[in-house]
């Protein structure tokens, strides 16, 4: 009698994106050789909804949930990524995501991703007015040819930890205004895309 080797299922995650440069950063973690395996059940998604508004990329993580549930393959989690360069009704995704059930994760940026990008290189509590400003200084002191959704984990993996640590100190700068009743949106300089990525380096391990 053949002996039969059955193969478990990953148990599924969703990254919805609405900007290349996330996606492209997300899919290089996701199969670098280290992570490959790992995270075989995670799956990265861009939506870019009318007029780029967060709560429309909200509301396709809940459609999403739901055709999920449908397939009897619910996600384990579901976090949706974006920032405030420029977008409208930001609190209303916050709270849209919220309420959902199960509640969707929310990775923001002030002013967009690359501000995580910016932490491999520097420890800075720095206001920028719109992307192209960031993607300016980018080019201007750490990455001469830089371009958005040109850069992925795999050009960055040396200074990963560094981004890491960076992002914890900005964490830390951030505290007395949110304590003091700012919303994320409201900050100066914000990122939590550290939180994703250490969830995403403990998971299956």
């Amino acid at each position: 009698m053949k002996q039969r080797y059955f193969r478990t299922l990953p148990k599924r995650h969703l990254i919805l994106c609405e900007g290349d440069s996330e996606v492209r950063y997300f899919i290089s973690y996701r199969i670098d050789d280290e992570n490959r395996e790992r995270l075989r059940g995670l799956e990265i998604q861009i939506f870019r909804p009318v007029n780029h508004s967060p709560i429309g990329l909200v509301k396709e993580a809940k459609k999403l949930i739901k055709e999920a549930k449908k397939d009897k393959a619910p996600y384990e989690s579901v976090w949706v990524v974006f920032d405030r360069n420029g977008h409208a009704n930001i609190p209303s995704a916050f709270e849209e995501a919220r309420t959902s059930n199960p509640p969707i994760n929310v990775i923001f940026s002030v002013v967009c991703f690359e501000y995580w990008i910016l932490l491999h290189f520097e420890k800075r509590k720095i206001f920028f007015a719109n992307g192209d400003a960031i993607v300016h200084h980018l080019k201007q002191k750490f990455i001469d040819n830089y371009a958005k959704a040109q850069l992925g984990y795999n050009h960055l993996k040396d200074k990963f930890d560094i981004a890491i640590e960076n992002a914890q100190w900005l964490h830390q700068q951030n505290q007395n205004d949110l304590q003091n009743g700012s919303r994320k949106y409201e900050l100066d300089a914000y990122t939590d895309i550290d939180l994703l990525m250490l969830f995403l380096k403990k998971l299956n391990k």
